[in-house]
Parts: structure tokens; C-alpha cells; sequence
């Protein structure tokens, strides 16, 4: 028993896991109270520096990372295509007032999945959400029907374009960091 203590649980809790451990209590209840995330984990990782636990190299790494900036930059994109109004002028055109259920699914699904290639499935849910909400008092369907649904089936058809996940993108990026 012993060795077996020694071998798995030889590190100890030092003054640096504390801090962190408290920081990161403290950023899951305020999170879970919802207060701003951005706010929150930018306060957190300042902590986090000021109290000496990360390096500032550490501290602001994750953010010369591809990825982010490429969700950022996507972002900004579907805000200026949703600031225009053209995807909800197409969408409206192209989803029309079906009374079936099923039916609208697919005419949502539909030019949802193929936006989704071009923007990724986090920018193409935030530009269809307030569309989907309008969309659905038009019909008299309940948003709830659509936007789960709506979400799952992005997942599944951003898997097929490298940058419309951001699973995607980190997994690209430690490929090309291996070579």
C-alpha cells in the first residue's frame, strides 16, 4: 500500500494549486450565476498571472493559437452577413410557411447544412437563432422543435470542412504543429 501511495499521489498540494483551485471555484460559480464568461475568464487568467502562478507567456498562449483567432475571425464575418440581411431574406425565401413539422425541419436543415461548409456552425447558429424565433411565431411551431435539432445536425455537418469547428481547428493545428 505504501509504494502504491508513494507512486500515485507522491505530488502534494502547494500554495500555487490552492490558488488556483479557489480561482477556479470562484470562476464556476459566477459562471453558473451567469455573469459574463469573457469577463470572468479574462479576470481569472489575470489572477492567475498577478498571483504568480502562470508566467504572462503562459498566461496569454492560448490566444496566439490559430483557432482563436480564426473563430474571431469568422464571428465578425456572420456578423456582417447577418447585419446585411441577405441570409434571412434567402432563409425566408427558402424555408416559405410549411405546416408540417418534419418538413420545415428540412427546409431548415437544409440550407443551414450548406451555409454551414462556408461559416462555422457556432457563427451559422448565432446568425439563424433570431431568424428561427421569428420563423417559428410565423407558424405557430414552438422554437424548441428547431434550435436543438438545428445545433446537432451543424455538429455533424461541420465535421466535413476543416474550418467549421473548432474541434476542427484544434486538431488541424496540432497537425501542422507536428509536421
Amino acid at each position: 500500500y505504501f509504494c502504491y501511495r508513494q507512486r500515485y499521489f507522491a505530488a502534494e498540494f502547494d500554495a500555487d494549486s490552492w490558488t488556483t483551485i479557489y480561482l477556479v471555484s470562484i470562476a464556476l460559480w459566477l459562471l453558473i450565476k451567469q455573469h459574463p464568461p469573457d469577463v470572468i475568464m479574462g479576470g481569472c487568467t489575470l489572477a492567475l498571472q498577478l498571483s504568480r502562478v502562470l508566467s504572462p507567456e503562459e498566461a496569454w498562449r492560448g490566444f496566439s493559437n490559430p483557432v482563436v483567432m480564426s473563430v474571431a475571425i469568422l464571428s465578425a464575418v456572420s456578423d456582417a452577413v447577418q447585419r446585411t440581411g441577405a441570409i434571412g431574406f434567402f432563409f425566408l425565401k427558402v424555408m416559405g410557411e410549411p405546416t408540417n413539422l418534419r418538413i420545415a425541419l428540412l427546409r431548415l436543415f437544409l440550407p443551414a447544412c450548406i451555409l454551414n461548409v462556408c461559416i462555422s456552425n457556432t457563427c451559422v447558429m448565432s446568425v439563424l437563432i433570431p431568424m428561427v424565433e421569428t420563423w417559428c411565431e410565423k407558424l405557430k411551431f414552438h422554437k424548441d422543435y428547431f434550435l436543438l435539432p438545428l445545433s446537432y445536425v451543424l455538429l455533424i455537418s461541420g465535421t466535413f470542412a476543416v474550418f467549421s469547428t473548432s474541434s476542427n481547428l484544434v486538431t488541424q493545428a496540432l497537425l501542422l504543429d507536428e509536421g
